[in-house]
Protein backbone atom coordinates (compact mmCIF):
# COMPACT_ATOMS: atom_id res chain seq x y z
CA UNK A 1 0.00 0.00 0.00
CA UNK A 2 1.32 3.45 -0.92
CA UNK A 3 1.38 6.26 1.37
CA UNK A 4 -1.19 7.97 -0.59
CA UNK A 5 -3.62 5.26 0.16
CA UNK A 6 -3.39 4.95 3.40
CA UNK A 7 -6.94 5.89 5.18
CA UNK A 8 -4.55 8.64 7.22
CA UNK A 9 -3.53 10.52 3.89
CA UNK A 10 -6.88 9.40 2.04
CA UNK A 11 -8.83 12.11 4.99
CA UNK A 12 -6.34 14.12 4.73
CA UNK A 13 -6.20 14.50 1.14
CA UNK A 14 -9.66 15.38 0.13
CA UNK A 15 -9.89 18.21 1.50
CA UNK A 16 -7.18 19.73 0.01
CA UNK A 17 -6.54 21.45 -3.56
CA UNK A 18 -3.46 19.78 -5.77
CA UNK A 19 -0.68 22.08 -5.08
CA UNK A 20 -1.12 21.72 -1.26
CA UNK A 21 -1.03 18.07 -1.35
CA UNK A 22 2.70 17.90 -1.76
CA UNK A 23 3.58 20.23 1.34
CA UNK A 24 1.00 18.71 3.14
CA UNK A 25 2.18 15.01 2.67
CA UNK A 26 5.81 16.10 4.11
CA UNK A 27 4.16 16.60 7.55
CA UNK A 28 1.73 14.36 7.44
CA UNK A 29 4.08 10.82 6.82
CA UNK A 30 4.80 11.43 10.55
CA UNK A 31 1.05 10.87 11.28
CA UNK A 32 1.17 7.77 9.64
CA UNK A 33 4.32 6.34 11.13
CA UNK A 34 2.59 7.02 14.47
CA UNK A 35 -0.73 5.94 13.22
CA UNK A 36 1.63 2.70 12.81
CA UNK A 37 3.17 2.95 15.81
CA UNK A 38 0.26 3.16 18.26
CA UNK A 39 0.23 -0.61 19.66
CA UNK A 40 4.11 -0.87 19.70
CA UNK A 41 4.57 2.45 21.73
CA UNK A 42 6.68 1.41 24.98
CA UNK A 43 3.66 1.54 27.76
CA UNK A 44 4.66 3.38 30.92
CA UNK A 45 2.96 2.68 34.49
CA UNK A 46 0.21 5.46 34.19
CA UNK A 47 0.02 5.77 38.17
CA UNK A 48 4.12 6.88 37.97
CA UNK A 49 5.75 9.77 35.95
CA UNK A 50 8.47 7.76 33.57
CA UNK A 51 10.17 11.36 33.84
CA UNK A 52 10.04 12.04 37.67
CA UNK A 53 10.44 10.06 40.92
CA UNK A 54 7.14 11.80 42.17
CA UNK A 55 4.30 9.89 42.60
CA UNK A 56 1.25 10.72 40.64
CA UNK A 57 -1.95 10.80 43.15
CA UNK A 58 -5.59 9.46 41.87
CA UNK A 59 -7.94 11.40 40.46
CA UNK A 60 -9.07 14.49 42.78
CA UNK A 61 -12.40 13.76 44.63
CA UNK A 62 -15.20 16.37 44.37
CA UNK A 63 -13.69 18.62 41.26
CA UNK A 64 -14.97 17.99 37.67
CA UNK A 65 -12.29 17.76 35.01
CA UNK A 66 -13.40 18.35 31.20
CA UNK A 67 -11.09 17.95 28.50
CA UNK A 68 -12.15 20.49 25.73
CA UNK A 69 -11.13 20.53 21.99
CA UNK A 70 -12.49 23.20 19.71
CA UNK A 71 -12.56 20.62 16.85
CA UNK A 72 -11.77 21.20 12.93
CA UNK A 73 -9.20 18.77 11.94
CA UNK A 74 -10.74 15.06 11.82
CA UNK A 75 -7.35 13.67 10.44
CA UNK A 76 -5.49 14.14 13.30
CA UNK A 77 -8.53 13.66 16.00
CA UNK A 78 -9.11 9.76 14.42
CA UNK A 79 -5.45 9.36 15.98
CA UNK A 80 -5.93 11.27 19.03
CA UNK A 81 -9.08 9.20 19.72
CA UNK A 82 -6.82 6.38 21.31
CA UNK A 83 -5.58 8.91 23.96
CA UNK A 84 -8.51 10.49 24.80
CA UNK A 85 -10.20 7.42 25.65
CA UNK A 86 -7.18 6.29 27.37
CA UNK A 87 -7.79 9.05 29.87
CA UNK A 88 -11.32 9.19 30.77
CA UNK A 89 -12.59 8.73 34.04
CA UNK A 90 -14.44 5.70 33.35
CA UNK A 91 -10.97 4.19 32.12
CA UNK A 92 -9.07 4.85 34.69
CA UNK A 93 -8.25 7.95 33.84
CA UNK A 94 -9.40 11.75 34.63
CA UNK A 95 -11.48 13.29 32.67
CA UNK A 96 -14.94 12.92 33.10
CA UNK A 97 -15.81 14.06 29.82
CA UNK A 98 -14.35 14.92 26.62
CA UNK A 99 -16.20 17.96 25.20
CA UNK A 100 -15.79 18.71 21.18
CA UNK A 101 -16.59 22.37 20.78
CA UNK A 102 -17.17 22.45 17.04
CA UNK A 103 -14.75 25.26 14.96
CA UNK A 104 -15.27 24.02 11.41
CA UNK A 105 -18.11 23.86 8.84
CA UNK A 106 -16.67 21.22 6.70
CA UNK A 107 -19.40 17.99 6.12
CA UNK A 108 -16.77 15.29 6.12
CA UNK A 109 -15.67 16.35 9.25
CA UNK A 110 -18.82 17.28 11.17
CA UNK A 111 -20.03 13.95 9.83
CA UNK A 112 -16.72 12.18 11.42
CA UNK A 113 -17.31 13.55 14.85
CA UNK A 114 -21.24 13.09 14.90
CA UNK A 115 -19.89 9.01 14.41
CA UNK A 116 -17.50 9.36 17.23
CA UNK A 117 -19.45 11.08 19.53
CA UNK A 118 -22.70 8.40 19.39
CA UNK A 119 -19.70 5.78 20.18
CA UNK A 120 -18.36 6.93 23.55
CA UNK A 121 -21.17 8.18 25.78
CA UNK A 122 -18.44 10.20 27.14
CA UNK A 123 -18.01 12.67 24.17
CA UNK A 124 -20.37 15.67 24.18
CA UNK A 125 -20.87 17.48 20.65
CA UNK A 126 -20.84 20.91 21.49
CA UNK A 127 -21.99 23.51 18.65
CA UNK A 128 -22.74 27.12 19.42
CA UNK A 129 -25.24 28.94 17.80
CA UNK A 130 -24.17 31.96 15.37
CA UNK A 131 -20.87 31.26 16.04
CA UNK A 132 -18.86 34.04 14.39
CA UNK A 133 -16.21 32.66 12.48
CA UNK A 134 -14.44 36.02 11.91
CA UNK A 135 -14.20 36.69 15.96
CA UNK A 136 -11.60 33.55 16.22
CA UNK A 137 -11.56 31.39 19.48
CA UNK A 138 -12.97 33.42 22.33
CA UNK A 139 -16.63 33.07 21.68
CA UNK A 140 -15.79 28.87 22.23
CA UNK A 141 -14.85 29.87 25.81
CA UNK A 142 -18.76 30.82 26.67
CA UNK A 143 -19.50 27.54 27.67
CA UNK A 144 -16.48 26.89 29.81
CA UNK A 145 -17.10 28.87 32.94
CA UNK A 146 -18.46 25.77 35.94
CA UNK A 147 -17.36 26.34 39.02
CA UNK A 148 -15.22 23.58 40.54
CA UNK A 149 -14.27 22.84 37.38
CA UNK A 150 -11.09 21.91 35.34
CA UNK A 151 -10.86 22.27 32.10
CA UNK A 152 -7.83 21.01 29.65
CA UNK A 153 -7.83 22.11 26.25
CA UNK A 154 -6.60 19.73 24.27
CA UNK A 155 -5.60 21.40 20.60
CA UNK A 156 -7.08 18.96 17.66
CA UNK A 157 -3.62 18.57 16.20
CA UNK A 158 -1.69 16.87 18.80
CA UNK A 159 -1.02 13.32 18.18
CA UNK A 160 0.92 12.03 21.38
CA UNK A 161 0.05 12.40 24.69
CA UNK A 162 2.59 10.89 27.61
CA UNK A 163 0.45 8.73 29.88
CA UNK A 164 0.93 10.94 32.88
CA UNK A 165 0.40 14.32 30.77
CA UNK A 166 -3.25 14.65 32.13
CA UNK A 167 -2.81 13.57 36.25
CA UNK A 168 0.44 16.17 36.38
CA UNK A 169 -0.95 19.09 34.62
CA UNK A 170 -4.34 18.50 37.12
CA UNK A 171 -2.20 18.62 40.09
CA UNK A 172 0.00 21.11 39.28
CA UNK A 173 -2.80 23.47 38.58
CA UNK A 174 -4.04 22.26 41.97
CA UNK A 175 -0.81 22.73 43.97
CA UNK A 176 -0.06 26.34 42.00
CA UNK A 177 -3.71 28.53 43.03
CA UNK A 178 -1.45 31.76 42.20
CA UNK A 179 -1.11 30.23 38.41
CA UNK A 180 -3.58 31.21 35.90
CA UNK A 181 -3.34 28.10 34.07
CA UNK A 182 -1.02 25.44 33.20
CA UNK A 183 0.55 24.91 29.87
CA UNK A 184 2.23 21.44 28.45
CA UNK A 185 5.70 20.94 27.48
CA UNK A 186 4.60 20.29 23.95
CA UNK A 187 7.55 18.61 21.36
CA UNK A 188 7.63 21.04 18.18
CA UNK A 189 5.92 24.13 19.95
CA UNK A 190 7.50 27.54 19.85
CA UNK A 191 9.51 28.14 23.14
CA UNK A 192 9.94 24.49 24.07
CA UNK A 193 11.53 23.49 20.68
CA UNK A 194 14.51 25.93 21.69
CA UNK A 195 14.66 24.23 25.14
CA UNK A 196 14.40 21.09 24.17
CA UNK A 197 17.67 21.52 21.77
CA UNK A 198 19.55 23.03 24.34
CA UNK A 199 18.72 20.03 26.55
CA UNK A 200 20.26 17.64 23.97
CA UNK A 201 16.88 16.45 22.84
CA UNK A 202 17.35 17.01 19.27
CA UNK A 203 19.38 14.61 17.15
CA UNK A 204 20.57 15.56 13.77
CA UNK A 205 18.87 14.20 10.92
CA UNK A 206 18.53 15.43 7.29
CA UNK A 207 16.25 15.16 4.29
CA UNK A 208 17.03 12.03 2.31
CA UNK A 209 18.55 13.33 -0.81
CA UNK A 210 17.51 11.48 -3.00
CA UNK A 211 14.15 9.78 -3.42
CA UNK A 212 13.86 6.35 -2.88
CA UNK A 213 13.93 4.21 -6.30
CA UNK A 214 10.61 2.42 -5.06
CA UNK A 215 7.95 3.02 -2.60
CA UNK A 216 7.66 1.65 0.31
CA UNK A 217 5.00 0.84 2.80
CA UNK A 218 5.47 2.35 6.37
CA UNK A 219 5.45 -0.13 9.06
CA UNK A 220 7.64 0.75 11.68
CA UNK A 221 8.10 4.03 13.81
CA UNK A 222 11.63 3.14 15.16
CA UNK A 223 14.41 5.43 14.25
CA UNK A 224 17.08 2.85 14.16
CA UNK A 225 15.29 1.25 11.35
CA UNK A 226 16.42 4.07 9.64
CA UNK A 227 19.80 3.99 6.59
CA UNK A 228 22.36 6.62 7.76
CA UNK A 229 22.32 10.18 5.58
CA UNK A 230 24.31 9.06 2.86
CA UNK A 231 26.82 12.00 2.20
CA UNK A 232 29.14 14.08 4.44
CA UNK A 233 27.22 17.48 4.95
CA UNK A 234 29.60 20.45 5.01
CA UNK A 235 27.54 23.45 5.28
CA UNK A 236 24.46 24.26 7.26
CA UNK A 237 20.93 24.02 6.70
CA UNK A 238 19.87 27.06 4.60
CA UNK A 239 16.77 28.92 5.48
CA UNK A 240 16.69 31.59 3.04
CA UNK A 241 14.10 29.61 0.49
CA UNK A 242 11.46 29.27 3.88
CA UNK A 243 12.55 32.20 4.85
CA UNK A 244 12.04 34.77 1.93
CA UNK A 245 8.55 33.08 1.24
CA UNK A 246 7.25 34.05 4.81
CA UNK A 247 8.75 37.54 4.37
CA UNK A 248 6.54 37.40 0.92
CA UNK A 249 3.44 36.30 3.35
CA UNK A 250 3.68 32.42 1.24
CA UNK A 251 3.36 29.60 3.62
CA UNK A 252 4.16 26.82 1.54
CA UNK A 253 7.40 25.57 0.26
CA UNK A 254 7.15 23.71 -2.73
CA UNK A 255 8.76 20.27 -2.89
CA UNK A 256 12.17 20.84 -4.95
CA UNK A 257 12.29 24.51 -4.06
CA UNK A 258 15.27 25.94 -1.73
CA UNK A 259 14.43 25.39 1.75
CA UNK A 260 11.68 23.02 0.82
CA UNK A 261 11.46 19.20 0.99
CA UNK A 262 13.11 17.22 -1.84
CA UNK A 263 10.55 15.30 -2.82
CA UNK A 264 7.36 13.51 -2.00
CA UNK A 265 7.22 10.60 0.55
CA UNK A 266 11.15 11.30 1.52
CA UNK A 267 12.18 10.37 4.19
CA UNK A 268 14.36 12.09 7.11
CA UNK A 269 17.60 10.32 8.11
CA UNK A 270 20.12 10.61 11.03
CA UNK A 271 23.57 11.85 10.78
CA UNK A 272 26.33 10.71 13.21
CA UNK A 273 25.06 12.08 16.38
CA UNK A 274 28.14 14.86 16.70
CA UNK A 275 27.47 18.36 17.86
CA UNK A 276 29.36 19.51 14.74
CA UNK A 277 26.87 17.69 12.67
CA UNK A 278 23.78 18.77 14.75
CA UNK A 279 24.85 22.59 13.77
CA UNK A 280 24.17 21.55 10.20
CA UNK A 281 20.90 20.39 10.74
CA UNK A 282 17.66 23.15 10.94
CA UNK A 283 17.29 22.87 14.32
CA UNK A 284 20.54 25.37 14.98
CA UNK A 285 17.98 27.96 13.65
CA UNK A 286 14.87 27.85 16.65
CA UNK A 287 14.77 30.75 18.91
CA UNK A 288 13.08 31.38 21.99
CA UNK A 289 10.71 33.05 20.68
CA UNK A 290 6.85 32.90 20.21
CA UNK A 291 6.58 33.44 16.14
CA UNK A 292 10.23 32.31 15.54
CA UNK A 293 10.93 29.80 13.57
CA UNK A 294 10.42 27.13 15.43
CA UNK A 295 6.82 28.06 15.07
CA UNK A 296 6.86 28.06 11.41
CA UNK A 297 9.80 26.43 9.84
CA UNK A 298 8.69 22.75 8.29
CA UNK A 299 12.35 21.29 8.69
CA UNK A 300 12.81 22.05 12.16
CA UNK A 301 9.27 20.75 12.98
CA UNK A 302 10.15 17.56 11.17
CA UNK A 303 13.71 17.08 13.04
CA UNK A 304 11.78 17.14 16.13
CA UNK A 305 9.41 14.60 15.69
CA UNK A 306 11.87 12.08 13.84
CA UNK A 307 13.62 12.72 17.52
CA UNK A 308 10.94 12.65 19.48
CA UNK A 309 10.48 8.96 17.83
CA UNK A 310 13.96 8.32 18.23
CA UNK A 311 13.99 9.20 22.33
CA UNK A 312 10.90 7.08 22.63
CA UNK A 313 12.73 4.08 21.22
CA UNK A 314 15.49 4.99 23.74
CA UNK A 315 13.25 5.79 26.64
CA UNK A 316 14.58 8.92 27.54
CA UNK A 317 12.15 11.22 27.70
CA UNK A 318 13.82 12.74 30.18
CA UNK A 319 16.03 14.48 28.08
CA UNK A 320 12.49 16.72 27.33
CA UNK A 321 12.39 17.98 31.16
CA UNK A 322 13.10 21.56 32.00
CA UNK A 323 12.42 24.09 34.98
CA UNK A 324 12.66 23.17 38.83
CA UNK A 325 12.89 20.05 40.59
CA UNK A 326 9.12 19.58 40.25
CA UNK A 327 9.16 20.79 36.34
CA UNK A 328 7.56 24.32 36.24
CA UNK A 329 8.81 26.98 34.15
CA UNK A 330 7.47 30.59 34.85
CA UNK A 331 6.82 32.20 31.29
CA UNK A 332 6.57 35.39 32.97
CA UNK A 333 4.18 37.23 31.07
CA UNK A 334 5.69 36.00 27.64
CA UNK A 335 2.61 34.35 24.87
CA UNK A 336 2.84 30.24 25.51
CA UNK A 337 1.64 28.31 22.97
CA UNK A 338 -1.83 26.77 24.40
CA UNK A 339 -2.03 23.53 22.43
CA UNK A 340 -2.53 21.92 25.68
CA UNK A 341 -3.26 23.85 28.78
CA UNK A 342 -5.18 23.62 32.28
CA UNK A 343 -7.36 26.16 33.71
CA UNK A 344 -10.30 26.67 36.30
CA UNK A 345 -13.48 27.60 35.17
CA UNK A 346 -13.71 30.07 37.82
CA UNK A 347 -10.52 31.70 35.84
CA UNK A 348 -12.13 31.54 32.70
CA UNK A 349 -15.09 33.25 34.21
CA UNK A 350 -13.26 36.05 35.42
CA UNK A 351 -12.87 37.21 32.14
CA UNK A 352 -13.41 35.86 28.94
CA UNK A 353 -10.66 35.76 26.48
CA UNK A 354 -11.48 37.40 23.07
CA UNK A 355 -10.17 36.71 19.54
CA UNK A 356 -6.87 36.15 20.41
CA UNK A 357 -7.18 33.56 23.06
CA UNK A 358 -3.72 32.42 23.17
CA UNK A 359 -2.42 35.76 23.62
CA UNK A 360 -5.04 36.62 26.30
CA UNK A 361 -4.97 33.41 28.26
CA UNK A 362 -1.07 33.61 28.79
CA UNK A 363 -0.20 37.53 28.74
CA UNK A 364 -2.99 39.80 29.38
CA UNK A 365 -5.52 38.40 31.81
CA UNK A 366 -2.55 37.25 33.71
CA UNK A 367 -0.61 40.14 34.01
CA UNK A 368 -4.01 42.09 34.66
CA UNK A 369 -4.92 40.11 37.75
CA UNK A 370 -1.16 39.46 39.00
CA UNK A 371 -0.84 36.04 38.11
CA UNK A 372 1.04 33.68 36.47
CA UNK A 373 1.25 31.00 33.61
CA UNK A 374 3.90 28.38 33.28
CA UNK A 375 4.73 25.21 31.61
CA UNK A 376 5.37 21.87 33.48
CA UNK A 377 7.41 18.46 32.58
CA UNK A 378 4.70 16.10 30.81
CA UNK A 379 5.33 15.46 27.73
CA UNK A 380 3.26 15.96 24.21
CA UNK A 381 3.59 15.80 20.72
CA UNK A 382 2.53 18.71 18.48
CA UNK A 383 2.02 17.06 14.51
CA UNK A 384 2.02 20.57 12.46
CA UNK A 385 4.77 22.94 11.72
CA UNK A 386 2.97 25.94 10.90
CA UNK A 387 2.94 24.97 7.10
CA UNK A 388 0.27 22.33 7.94
CA UNK A 389 -1.83 24.63 9.59
CA UNK A 390 -1.83 27.09 6.53
CA UNK A 391 -2.89 23.95 4.65
CA UNK A 392 -5.86 22.19 6.72
CA UNK A 393 -6.86 25.60 8.42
Amino acid sequence: MSFFSHPVWMRTRDRVSSPVKASLAIASVFVVMLFFSLSNLPSHDATLSPLSSMQIRHKPDNINIKGVMFYGRRQFVDILDCYLQRNLAINGGYLDEMMFVVHTDVTQDLGYLQDLVARVPQYKYIELELHDENAGYGPLYETLRENNTIYIKIDDDLVWIDDDAVPRIVHTLIEHPEAHAIGGNIINSAHASWIHYHNDAIYPYLPEPEPQSQQQEVTDWRASKLPKYPHNVHGHYDFSGADDKWDQGDRLIPVGSLGGPPSVNHRWLPLTPTSQNLQMTPIRGVEYHEFGRGWRNWAIGAQQLYSHLENLEKDQLEKYWFGSGEGVWNMHYQRLNVNFLAIWGSSIAMQLPGGDDEYDLTVRIPEKFGRRESKTHFLLMHATPLTLHSCTD
